[in-house]
């Protein structure tokens, strides 16, 4: 449900802008990349977890976290430049 969260604030975080500005293309392809890069380290930080590489705790609560975090500095900056 965390990463949910934070997959959805980075959604809205770069589509929050107003048209006439331009670029909604742009912004929409960077949101998806950025998407799937983080599901990527999501899935590396399970793989790590699995094998006890990193404390299991970490793997699970570290990316949805700092997803949410990440989101946050985004829509933060993006409101207040």
């Amino acid at each position: 449900p965390l990463f949910l969260v934070g997959m959805l604030l980075i959604g809205a975080s770069f589509t929050m802008r107003h048209v006439r500005f331009g670029g909604t293309g742009q912004a929409l392809i960077v949101s998806v990349i950025f998407g799937f890069g983080l599901y990527y380290v999501r899935n590396f930080a399970q793989i790590l977890g699995e094998t006890g590489q990193i404390p299991i705790l970490f793997a699970a609560y570290a990316p949805p976290l700092a997803t949410i975090l990440l989101a946050m500095g985004i829509i933060l900056h993006m409101e207040d430049g």
